[in-house]
């Protein structure tokens, strides 16, 4: 046999990885996964658990047609569909089965971070664990070292809180 008669098929490998994304409740988020050479199946992961496919809610981004699975063009992209922050936010992982079990060329992203976005709570000042209300002083003893919390809960992702000193 020549040389001429064999095809040389390369590994399948990531050509774009999904990347941390943040999404408003409601809103719909696009998981970007693109595979090179895919012959692989590929599948999705949030928080170490497999994902299906549900119309409405997980939906592949590229596919030939309703409840198919062959993607176009090895596209593996994601469509989460109003994103809710008790069921989508997390972190989730592209997947791809070997090409055959002699290939070993599975693939698995990085984990990235799908934040689902919640305001946070209007800061409030704390004393000993206790509420400061807005224009009341902390009062303590001379000489005494008062500590004071700056405190905001529910954000997602976490409030950055910061200080500034007003003379």
């Amino acid at each position: 046999m020549s040389n001429a008669n064999y095809m040389t098929i390369g590994l399948q490998r990531f050509a774009e990885q999904p990347k941390y994304t943040e999404v408003n409740p409601g809103q719909d988020a696009l998981l970007v996964c693109k595979v090179i050479d895919k012959r692989g199946v590929c599948s999705w992961q949030k928080d170490n658990k497999p994902v299906g496919i549900y119309p409405k809610k997980y939906e592949w981004a590229s596919q030939y047609g309703i409840g198919q699975t062959a993607h176009v063009g090895g596209d593996c992209s994601l469509w989460v569909r109003a994103a809710q922050l008790e069921f989508d936010d997390g972190l989730w992982e592209c997947q791809v089965t070997a090409s055959d079990f002699t290939t070993q060329d599975a693939l698995t992203s990085q984990p990235v971070r799908l934040v689902v976005r919640v305001p946070p709570q209007r800061p409030r000042l704390e004393h000993e664990g206790v509420h400061v209300p807005p224009g009341h002083n902390v009062t303590v003893d001379s000489g005494a070292v008062a500590t004071v919390k700056c405190v905001s809960h529910y954000g997602n992702p976490p409030a950055q809180l910061k200080w500034f000193l007003v003379r």
